[in-house]
């Protein structure tokens, strides 16, 4: 159980060497995050898994977005600057898959349908469950890649290639 902080507690100090003995002032409140719009688009990704020959491995399991494991040679995904999507994974296995989207925060979704009002790069989609985001694709146009943050998932399949396109 964790119990609760009911007074200040000090989470950072500044020790620095030299004649400035200014105080630097530190906020007392984070930035505020504003919710993203509505979503223009949905889409869904299946995460899933399989047994399968694994090179210089043997057997083993492998991991599959959209039925697919990972190629460079693909886009998995193509997504215009500027758009507000919502996407849904969906975790078909007996694992949890922390999620990692690179090059664009998002906010996760609520039950409710609201975003929350915090800037993720990871969702944990949990064993047989689901989890859905709200994401705006806006300043860079080219290719990167979402994938599990679990180094074996990805580099055994989980992972897509996202092309932002002008």
């Amino acid at each position: 159980m964790v119990a609760a902080i009911t007074a200040p507690v000090d989470v950072a100090r500044f020790v620095y060497a030299g004649r400035d003995e200014r105080r630097p002032q530190i906020p007392r409140t984070l930035v505020s995050v504003a919710g993203l719009p509505a979503a223009t688009a949905q889409r869904a990704f299946e995460l899933s898994d399989a047994m399968g020959m694994i090179p210089g491995r043997g057997m083993g399991m492998r991991f599959r977005i959209n039925r697919q494991e990972f190629s460079e040679a693909r886009i998995d995904t193509r997504v215009r600057l500027g758009a507000v999507e919502e996407w849904e994974f969906r975790n078909a296995t007996t694992m949890d898959h922390p999620m990692h989207i690179h090059t664009n925060s998002f906010q996760v979704v609520g039950t409710d349908g609201q975003a929350e009002r915090a800037w993720r790069d990871v969702v944990i989609v949990k064993a047989r469950s689901t989890a859905r985001i709200r994401i705006r694709f806006d300043d860079y146009a080219g290719l990167t890649v979402q994938h599990c943050h679990i180094l074996d998932h990805e580099d055994l399949g989980m992972m897509g290639t996202i092309l932002m396109e002008p």
